[in-house]
């Protein structure tokens, strides 16, 4: 590879601007080459100033107000249909990259064409010696998360989360943009289940090494419509993208015995399990 290929970053905000700001500033100290990378910010109507701060702080990063709150599905195909690079890393605001992040992924996508998605180890900002993701797989059955085991080896993975999954701008003609039905959350599942489905791997890749707030700041009221988006996208991915007999068990044993196990474990304060593991 004598030269990198071009590079678009995309992601939404929605007020936000600490996290936008330190995502930009890692951004600033990455190694790929500046001239071969692209930033787009699709602004959901923030109210705190985001796009002015933006505006005026960075001005190498091209800023899309929209008039209302997109989603993230729909924000980052506003993002995609305005983009360049010959790669798109789609991602949050609140996360950090490692300086050479970027390098080390889009040098694996580039020698692996069978490579349709990937993504690398991300650990949580406030805990940075703790992994938040090495990658997942998913039990429609039941509708629960496992993270993959050895999370220090290049692997296959049923999805990449959407906060940091870089994908070969020519997929989007194969498998469709973000499915904008999805508001909130499994928008990346159903984007990387596509990719599959096509014939192409989903890969985490550890060396390539990032920071998410995970949404640490959001409000109680933010968290309670987090968590409705939440179940309300995975009842719309699963119905969706698996049999009937796969849909009415998952209804049957997620909301019968799964839900009340983790409220009971919690109740009983035995076992802490993670909204994103059963929710």
């Amino acid at each position: 590879m004598d030269k990198l290929p071009t590079l678009s970053i995309i992601f939404p905000t929605f007020n936000g601007i600490s996290d936008t700001r330190e995502c930009l500033q890692s951004l600033r100290e990455v190694t790929y080459p500046s001239t071969s990378i692209e930033t787009i910010i699709v602004d959901n109507n923030s109210s705190d100033g985001t796009v002015d701060t933006i505006k005026k702080e960075f001005r190498e990063v091209t800023v899309l107000p929209q008039k209302e709150n997109l989603g993230f599905a729909k924000a980052v195909n506003v993002g995609i249909k305005n983009c360049s690079g010959e790669y798109i890393f789609v991602t949050n605001n609140d996360v950090v990259f490692t300086p050479d992040f970027f390098k080390i992924l889009v040098a694996y996508l580039f020698h692996h064409s069978e490579t349709g998605v990937i993504g690398g180890k991300i650990y949580f900002k406030d805990a940075p010696t703790k992994i938040s993701s090495s990658g997942y797989r998913f039990h429609p059955w039941i509708g629960t998360i496992s993270s993959l085991s050895l999370p220090d080896e290049t692997k296959e993975s049923d999805w990449i989360q959407g906060c940091g999954m870089l994908f070969p701008r020519s997929l989007i003609k194969k498998v469709g943009y973000l499915d904008e039905e999805y508001f909130f959350n499994f928008e990346d599942q159903d984007f990387c289940l596509r990719a599959r489905r096509k014939g192409f791997t989903i890969i985490y890749h550890p060396k390539a090494i990032m920071y998410h707030g995970e949404g640490k700041s959001i409000s109680r009221e933010g968290q309670k419509r987090k968590l409705k988006y939440w179940y309300i996208s995975k009842i719309s991915f699963i119905s969706k993208n698996f049999p009937l007999a796969t849909f009415v068990f998952f209804l049957f044993t997620h909301f019968f015995v799964v839900v009340p196990m983790r409220f009971f474990f919690q109740r009983q304060n035995v076992l802490s399990i993670s909204i994103q593991g059963l929710i």
